[in-house]
């Protein structure tokens, strides 16, 4: 039993033989087509320039030292920069291409056209960059690729000198900027020093000492005065005020210790000495109040006189220490006040000394800088192949293109067979009528006149001499164009020159553009 793919191979087969003629010219036409198309386009030529980014030995010595731009940057925007549309413009100018371009929209399609033309490929690995550009004209795809190479790099070197010298002056400006508010700074701080200098210099630690001595002085004065006062009632039965001044009389002097005590009360506990000497001199003046009888005033008075010159020198002893403590907190509370004014002043002058530091290094990096760009010892471009004349054009492939077009009759050939074939709706086999549920009485097979098997045999001679021919003639047409020979490719052009081919063209181009 057969397989049903061998049958479907022969089916296809069958019917490719049956509309072989079909195939066969279908071919030849869409070939035709191919060939009077690829010699009606023009040659394009061209031309290639390779340059080397070659990074001196000097810019590896001075890394660190001097600012100069790095080959990665430079190779990074080299195809931007290429295909800007300023440096278009300026070598479409220089060579006179743009003269043919009348209003703004044809330059700009001049420019769009040239960069479309252009071909920039990096090797980045090697520091090399290739430069080609295809044009109908071989001397102007030579002379752009050498121009846009030479004005890309005085372009590069200008671009990088200007920004040295403008980073340079920059520099130069910020630094005489900064040197004169480090000179305020300095100022701030000299006078913050002559205004407050007394604060700057105390140390807290020792004023808190200072004042802990006076205090713990101002106690014993004032346990020396009390005990003097103490004497002094005890010998004359006189009282004394918080002055040093005499009360006369046991209850004066009660008055005046209960006074005593409520103060001290105030400020230590009932266990300390000097409380508890004022409660028990107190319980001894209550007694005596009764023991006791009225003291002479006379005797108070020649007592008094004794104690008078001690007790006031104490007074005036105390009320130093007094001014000395209020004096040393004053200073303990301005002290931090100042130091914090003396710590912003001071930072803000480190700051300017700080920035001013940094920009007197780069000043000096933007000096070697600018001396390394003076002198080329920088990254350079170095031309390796400038572009020179092309003898062959580079496109197009016409024998691609003739190929490509056979194939692709041979494909519309086949596609027409099986497409006519499934229109065909003439019965072929038996099979067909099995499938109807008609029963086949008899098969007819065909009959052949020989007459006509003589002319159907002559035609297909005369197809097959004719599709020989016009396959000899395609076939020549590629051996011209396999050695080079541009006699066709002439005489084609001759023809689409014509004006009135032309205008042909553009009839038919402006159709296209209107239907689609």
């Amino acid at each position: 039993m057969s397989d049903p793919k061998d049958l479907d191979i022969r089916k296809y087969l069958a019917i490719a033989y049956r509309r072989r003629f079909l195939i066969i010219f279908a071919t030849i036409a869409v070939t035709i087509g191919a060939t009077l198309y690829s010699l009606a386009l023009k040659n394009m030529y061209s031309s290639s320039s390779t340059v080397f980014i070659e990074e001196n030995v000097m810019s590896s010595l001075m890394q660190g030292v001097a600012v100069t731009p790095s080959m990665d940057a430079k190779i990074r925007v080299l195809t931007t920069a290429m295909q800007s549309r300023t440096m278009l413009q300026q070598v479409l100018r220089d060579l006179n291409m743009d003269l043919h371009a009348r209003t703004d929209a044809e330059l700009e399609g001049l420019i769009n056209n040239a960069r479309q033309r252009m071909d920039i490929r990096l090797r980045a690995r090697d520091g090399l960059f290739i430069i080609s550009f295809s044009h109908e004209n071989p001397r102007e795809a030579r002379d752009f690729v050498n121009t846009l190479v030479r004005r890309y790099i005085e372009q590069n070197i200008s671009a990088d000198r200007d920004d040295t010298y403008a980073a340079f002056g920059f520099l130069a400006e910020q630094i005489e900027i900064h040197r004169a508010r480090l000179e305020e700074a300095d100022a701030a701080v000299l006078e913050l020093r002559i205004r407050k200098g007394d604060l700057l210099n105390r140390d807290p630690g020792q004023l808190l000492e200072q004042i802990a001595m006076a205090e713990d002085r101002l106690q014993e004065l004032s346990i020396r005065r009390y005990e003097l006062l103490s004497s002094a009632s005890s010998e004359a039965a006189l009282a004394f005020d918080d002055q040093g001044l005499p009360m006369s009389g046991h209850q004066g002097r009660l008055n005046m210790l209960q006074r005593k005590l409520a103060e001290l009360q105030l400020r230590y506990g009932p266990s300390y000495p000097e409380v508890v000497r004022v409660k028990a001199e107190m319980q001894m003046l209550e007694k005596g109040l009764y023991d006791e009888g009225a003291v002479n005033v006379d005797t108070q008075t020649r007592i008094s006189s004794v104690f008078d010159v001690q007790l006031q020198e104490l007074r005036l002893q105390e009320q130093r220490l007094r001014r000395m403590i209020q004096y040393y907190n004053e200073l303990l509370e301005n002290i931090p006040v100042a130091q914090a004014e003396f710590a912003e002043v001071q930072h803000k002058r480190s700051e300017q000394q700080r920035v001013l530091e940094q920009l007197m290094g780069r000043y000096g990096q933007a000096e070697i800088s600018r001396q390394m760009e003076l002198q080329d010892k920088t990254t350079t471009f170095r031309i390796v192949d400038p572009a020179i004349l092309p003898t062959n054009p580079s496109s197009p492939n016409r024998l691609m293109i003739i190929l490509l077009g056979m194939l692709g009759g041979l494909g519309a050939g086949v596609g027409m067979s099986l497409g006519l074939n499934y229109l065909d709706r003439s019965v072929r086999h038996v099979d067909t009528l099995k499938e109807l549920g008609l029963p086949v009485l008899a098969v007819v097979p065909e009959m052949l006149n020989p007459a006509n098997v003589r002319k159907m045999h002559f035609r297909n001679l005369l197809l097959y001499l004719l599709a020989a021919a016009f396959f000899m003639l395609i076939v020549g047409v590629m051996l011209l164009e396999f050695m080079g020979s541009t006699i066709l490719y002439d005489y084609v052009q001759n023809i689409v020159q014509r004006p009135e081919t032309e205008s042909a063209i553009g009839y038919m181009k402006g159709l296209y553009r209107r239907i689609f």
